[in-house]
């Protein structure tokens, strides 16, 4: 307004000594430092400016939040078409629009995020509706007006390379970018972008408010040793985040449009849990896509509750109260909601584990992985030589192999119909140990493998059952009743003498690992019919 460009000094410097007198200067809490709010809200501000020079600071107020209400109207609008686009209940909208932090912290506050809002809304609804331009556009003033949704282009782009191709792609980008320059020319200056990260660097080094990670580290590294690492931790935390940014970009399945909303949503979430500064707003930066995906929902609403308890910190109450409340609630809820699929990846990681340490062991093409699961040992264990056939007590069965439940005694094979049968970490589980090795007996042709958690002595059995209830409690094999079984650990020395007294050649023993429980493994060669029956008086 008064032809001075906002981003070439600080409110302090020698050069704005006639803006200084004002009521407003001394209010400044961060006069030392460069303005970094993008070129689309300092429009916004321009308009302020003027009003306040004609008619005072309530009028001024009045006018920012006036436009900030059109944004976030207009966003609003253009979320409740989104998720018609999608096939959602346009209903669902009023998880945003109706929040009460949102009502409290944006237009009421006067904050900037209503245009980030407008731009969100608008990419969503273009990107549902295939509009790629617009929504290039959309993401623009989101930036223009925040600059962290800035975050999202690179998943967008690749939504639109899957969808278009790469000339496509680039071309539809091209209209919001030359846009983007025009917004930028007229406040360039040399250094232009130098003070503006030098000012964006308070968020990391400097300011700290409502962060759960960052106070977690540093009380940590208070503790052990009596130093404040916080400007330390801040970068750290940074790089951690641009990271795990890079893989979400590369890796992020965006093949639906559910994808890209949910992708959106993870890399805002996860700035903000490596932030050193969350204030209530930022919350809305992620709250504007939750109508559009269930992902993290939970977690997303309580931290819109608990974001106001924030409040609290500016009369006195510790912000490490506060703070805990509020990332506590959010990880309790996001462990919640993601229970199965982290404990799905947690055993896909295992049953691999477990197959490379019998896979030389197992011989043949056709192998039965007797007591299953979920059957992740059995998938890992396929190739293009090997078939691999699932048997349990229950249907527990996660993967596409075939599979038959079985009541636990007799199985629903005829003598030797499979090369080699395995049997991991399943014997202490069985109501009969012994029946369970001779039907494996009696359909392998060649070999019986078996792994199972052993022990030496009495305080390692106790601790073996009491980590394989936590283990196993929550898993779906549990519903067969097989899980509430007495376990049956016994020492290596036990489970290779009942192998002999059933007839078995143990062709090879030892353990699995070198660190962590005993974990043994028993290759059993297979001897005929009559031998095992001589034996079946002992079951």
């Amino acid at each position: 307004v008064s032809g001075v460009n906002p981003f070439r000094f600080v409110p302090a410097a020698p050069e704005l000594v006639r803006f200084q007198d004002s009521d407003l200067f001394p209010a400044l809490n961060s006069s030392s430092y460069h303005s970094i709010y993008p070129p689309l809200s300092q429009l916004v501000f321009l308009v302020g400016g003027a009003t306040y020079q004609a008619f005072g600071l309530l009028a001024a107020a009045s006018s920012i939040k006036a436009i900030f209400l059109i944004f976030e109207v207009t966003g609003t609008i253009f979320l409740i078409q989104a998720t018609r686009a999608m096939g959602l209940r346009p209903s669902s909208v009023a998880l945003y629009a109706l929040n009460p932090l949102v009502l409290v912290t944006l237009t009421a506050g006067g904050h900037s995020e209503s245009g980030l809002v407008l731009g969100l809304g608008m990419m969503a609804y273009a990107a549902a509706t295939k509009r790629p331009r617009l929504a290039w556009v959309g993401l623009l003033i989101a930036v223009a007006t925040k600059g962290v949704p800035l975050l999202l282009a690179p998943l967008l782009l690749r939504r639109q390379l899957l969808e278009r191709g790469l000339s496509a792609a680039l071309l539809a980008a091209a209209p919001a970018a030359i846009l983007g320059l025009i917004l930028v020319v007229p406040y360039y200056f040399p250094g232009l972008f130098e003070a503006v990260g030098s000012s964006a660097d308070l968020y990391v080094r400097l300011f700290e408010f409502n962060a759960g990670l960052y106070f977690l580290i540093k009380e940590i590294g208070l503790w052990m040793t009596g130093a404040d690492w916080g400007k330390t931790i801040g970068p750290a935390l940074r790089m951690v985040f641009l990271a795990s940014a890079v893989l979400i970009w590369i890796r992020w399945p965006l093949d639906r449009i559910d994808g890209l909303m949910r992708g959106s949503l993870a890399l805002v979430g996860l700035y903000l849990v490596t932030a050193t500064t969350v204030h209530p707003w930022y919350l809305a930066w992620g709250l504007v896509l939750v109508p559009l995906t269930s992902f993290a929902r939970a977690a997303w609403m309580w931290g819109s509750w608990a974001a106001f308890l924030t409040y609290f910190v500016y009369v006195g109450i510790p912000q490490g109260t506060v703070s805990s409340v509020f990332w506590i609630g959010v990880a309790a809820l996001l462990v919640w909601e993601w229970e199965r699929p982290i404990k799905a990846r947690l055993l896909r990681f295992a049953g691999r584990r477990k197959a490379r340490q019998v896979e030389n062991d197992l011989v043949g093409p056709r192998i039965l992985d007797l007591g299953a699961g979920e059957g992740y040992v059995g998938l890992a264990l396929m190739n293009d030589e090997r078939r691999v056939f699932l048997v349990d007590v229950g249907n527990a069965f996660r993967v596409d192999l075939p599979g038959v439940v079985f009541d636990g005694t007799r199985l629903p094979l005829r003598d030797r119909s499979v090369d080699s049968v395995l049997l991991s970490l399943v014997l202490h589980h069985a109501a009969n140990p012994e029946r369970l090795v001779l039907e494996a007996m009696r359909v392998a042709r060649r070999r019986v493998v078996v792994t199972e958690s052993t022990y030496r002595w009495g305080w390692e059995r106790r601790l073996l059952e009491i980590a394989d209830r936590l283990a196993n409690r929550t898993r779906t094999m549990t519903e067969s009743g097989w899980m509430d079984e007495p376990l049956r650990f016994r020492t290596a020395d036990e489970w290779a003498a009942t192998f002999e007294a059933l007839g078995a050649q143990v062709v090879r023993s030892g353990r699995a690992n070198r660190v962590g429980h005993r974990h043994f493994v028993f290759v059993l060669g297979t001897t005929d019919s009559a031998d095992r029956e001589g034996v079946s008086p002992a079951v």
